[in-house]
């Protein structure tokens, strides 16, 4: 029995597929379940709708077995249970990683980005498994959903609202061989977009104010691949007095080998002094379920100095439900209109979900641009997500 919870965020004929197509995923009849192994337990407790219990049983298990691809499995079933089809999904991406060939996680992957709206990906991911073994129990049903419904999640032009986010910030401002103050401000809003089965989309505005104020619009697509996703990015500022006139980006992430990550970034940005290329190569290790050691390599090239070099190291915390908080560590060149300079910084940040859909997050930053400013700010956001919960 799947709760009522993820029943009510779906259509009639979506939570009827979504009961079908979950014992791909791993919910077992009642007879199947042992009290014995915690696995099982697990199983019986999602299979009566306890899905904080079986949650708590499998992140118990997971924090023994961190590599463990079918315990990933597991936990993505019970979030795709309680509505949190992002978090299965971001769940399931870890077991696939672990375990690229496993059927089992590839047909829960695929239910899974079906119930995300992600046809094309589910619809592809479908297709390698009937590559692989056509007779796979549950993917005839699986197929024949994509073709009876290609966009079951999405309003009919397959576009949905998928995130608000609202920031306001403070900074408090020393600069270097003058014994004076100022105090910054910013706010910044962005709108995400669900595009069906393509990807997402973000539209942002966001305002700095010195002592005087430049305002950066910007827009970015994200989509997913097998194991990755990639973005593009691109925004202007109007009339700039301290920001660049214009920013072209574009990266991507993919799985490197079991609990690891790869990613790369690339940025052109016109500044008054000068266009800059700015390349950044990094690694992220998923050292447990809930902790994760990210590390970049920033080069700039570009601002009369040629090729100048800086990295990054970012430990993060990410509980399934609860807080999240991260601490960073960063020396790298920076930009702004008075030209390139070394800077060097600290941030510590913590989010906490208010709600199922709502999460308040504040982040703390010192900063010390060499032969510039030094830099203590706060900043708090509000993020509201959309969508089934």
């Amino acid at each position: 029995m799947i709760g009522p919870r993820l029943l009510r965020c779906k259509t009639p004929a979506i939570a009827a597929a979504m009961v079908v197509a979950m014992a791909a995923i791993g919910i077992p009849s009642a007879a199947q379940a042992q009290q014995s192994d915690p696995r099982e337990q697990a199983q019986d407790a999602l299979r009566r709708g306890d899905h904080e219990r079986a949650r708590t049983i499998l992140l118990e298990q997971l924090a023994r077995k961190p590599a463990d691809a079918d315990l990933l499995r597991q936990l993505a079933s019970v979030e795709a249970a309680s509505g949190d089809l992002s978090e299965a999904l971001t769940v399931i991406d870890r077991a696939a990683a672990i375990a690229p060939r496993d059927l089992d996680i590839r047909m829960a992957r695929a239910n899974i980005l079906f119930w995300n709206g992600a046809v094309d990906d589910a619809r592809a991911e479908a297709d390698a498994i009937a590559r692989i073994d056509p007779a796979y129990p549950e993917l005839d049903q699986l197929q024949a959903r994509l073709r009876s419904s290609p966009a079951p999640r999405a309003e009919d032009d397959g576009i949905g609202l998928q995130a608000l986010y609202l920031s306001a910030g403070l900074s408090r401002i020393a600069f270097d061989g003058r014994d004076t103050h100022q105090t910054w401000t910013n706010q910044g809003a962005a709108l995400g977009l669900r595009l069906g089965g393509v990807g997402t989309a973000t539209f942002s505005v966001e305002r700095e104010a010195r002592a005087r104020s430049d305002t950066r619009f910007a827009a970015r697509f994200d989509r997913g691949l097998e194991g990755g996703s990639y973005y593009l990015e691109a925004g202007f500022v109007p009339d700039p007095d301290f920001r660049e006139r214009w920013k072209v980006a574009a990266g991507g992430q993919a799985a490197l080998a079991p609990n690891v990550n790869g990613s790369v970034d690339l940025r052109v940005a016109d500044y008054a002094t000068g266009t800059i290329v700015v390349v950044e190569p990094g690694v992220r290790v998923a050292l447990t379920p809930r902790w994760s050691l990210d590390a970049r390599a920033i080069n700039l090239f570009g601002g009369d100095e040629g090729h100048r070099v800086g990295g990054s190291g970012r430990l993060a915390y990410e509980a399934q439900s609860g807080p999240t908080a991260f601490v960073s560590l960063a020396t790298y060149p920076d930009a702004e209109t008075d030209g390139v300079r070394q800077l060097r910084s600290a941030a510590i940040g913590l989010a906490w979900p208010v709600a199922r859909t709502v999460t308040i997050s504040a982040i703390g930053v010192h900063e010390n641009r060499e032969d510039s400013y030094r830099r203590n700010s706060l900043t708090v956001v509000f993020a509201r997500r959309f969508g089934p919960q």
